[in-house]
């Protein structure tokens, strides 16, 4: 699957994944492919996608055929 991370400044990320792990307004949630479409809240936190971090700000995720799409408000390397 397809992971993008966005901020309103660039791109962060673009790349593929094998699993996603997000820290979810609810909690953390983990999306691996073929995972059924959401939306959801994420709180500031870490986020992880095939052994790399980032931590990321307030934001939304998209989840939706082979692609996650991550809006946040920061991304660093964490």
């Amino acid at each position: 699957m397809t992971l993008e991370i966005v901020t309103p400044f660039k791109k962060a990320f673009v790349g593929e994944a094998g699993h996603v792990i997000l820290p979810g307004s609810q909690g953390e949630f983990g999306v691996l492919p073929g995972h059924a479409a959401l939306l959801a809240t994420l709180q500031p936190g870490t986020l992880k996608v095939d052994g790399k971090a980032f931590k990321i700000g307030e934001g939304f995720v998209e989840v939706g055929g082979s692609r996650v799409v991550v809006l946040t408000e920061s991304c660093e390397d964490g």
